[in-house]
């Protein structure tokens, strides 16, 4: 049990340093983990290392982190991501994840939430994440098909496990000076095997307004192949959004085909998806220190409000207001 510490003020000053850095780590054999009601902030290194706010790495039991406030990190790395979680059965809910940077002239790769791999027949329950502001501003991506920045990075293929993502918020946002950017708010891991990490996306919003650059592109959703066997035929009533469309604003893109408008998405994802909407939606605040931080300005109309469906096990939002 790991709840309610702060961690902050972390630093490797070496710039040659290539050890890992963690806030939260563990890799033991517990049957039961819970991380939850913790901030974790501040880590700097000025290395090569891999930084992660917090990261897990057990094999059995069920893992809960939830209401973790993670924020400040930042890596010379090509890895870095706020909460990285491998194996076991997590839940992971409202948590916030902001300010998550790698400062590598490389290609990196920097994610908000990453979820790398599941127990066997293990289940993770993704809901009522709020993220947001993850940078890379001096690098340059390998390829439009490995984006920099991922928001929510998702390459499970475990056998027989399933992804519940639910009612998360990711918005990213930033540039580059590199001469190739590629974007992803969501990013997804494919298998032609559909019990093979099988995602269920719902009332999801995926907002990407990162300038893309060269080869690179600004994506909604990326899947890493045309694949679409381990992504399941309940996703709806998400949002997803890049921009005004266009050759490098893409709703969806999996390498070969790239989809500019929420119809074309659509057609190509059918019968998923038949509710899901696209907008350029107006947040109160996208400061990650502020109360109204990714919450919908109820002034300003949109088809996001009570534009979801009903998800078993959920019943309320990240501020704890009834949501069904």
């Amino acid at each position: 049990v790991v709840d309610s510490n702060q961690v902050n003020n972390l630093m490797c000053l070496k710039t040659t340093g290539t050890g890992v850095m963690y806030g939260i780590y563990n890799v033991a054999s517990p049957t039961n983990e819970n991380f939850n009601y913790n901030v974790v902030h501040s880590l700097t290194h000025s290395g090569t290392g891999t930084t992660y706010g917090i990261f897990t790495n057990t094999v059995t039991g069920t893992r809960t982190v939830s209401h973790n406030i993670v924020h400040g990190i930042s890596s010379g790395g090509t890895t870095v991501a706020g909460i990285n979680q491998t194996t076991s059965s997590p839940n992971i809910f409202n948590n916030k994840i902001y300010n998550i940077r790698s400062t590598s002239t490389g290609a990196p790769i920097v994610s908000g939430l990453a979820i790398t791999t599941l127990g066997t027949a293990g289940v993770a329950n993704v809901y009522n994440n709020l993220i947001s502001d993850i940078k890379a501003p001096n690098a340059s991506s390998s390829s439009a098909t490995a984006p920099t920045i991922r928001g929510m990075n998702l390459t499970v293929t475990t056998a027989n496990s399933t992804l519940n993502v639910s009612y998360n918020t990711v918005l990213i946002n930033t540039s580059t000076t590199g001469a190739n950017f590629a974007t992803a708010a969501l990013y997804r891991t494919t298998s032609a095997t559909a019990t093979s990490g099988n995602l269920i996306l719902k009332n999801n919003i995926f907002v990407n307004l990162c300038t893309p650059s060269g080869t690179g592109n600004a994506v909604a959703y990326h899947r890493s192949s045309t694949a679409l066997d381990n992504y399941d035929e309940s996703s709806n009533y998400n949002l997803f959004y890049a921009g005004t469309p266009g050759a490098a604003n893409l709703i969806f893109f999996d390498g070969t085909n790239a989809d500019q408008t929420l119809t074309q998405f659509k057609v190509r994802v059918a019968p998923r998806e038949t509710n899901s909407v696209t907008e350029n939606l107006t947040f109160l605040s996208t400061d990650g220190s502020s109360s109204n931080f990714l919450h919908l300005d109820p002034i300003v109309p949109t088809q996001v409000e009570s534009g979801g469906i009903n998800v078993a096990g959920i019943t309320d939002d990240f501020d704890g207001v009834i949501r069904q």
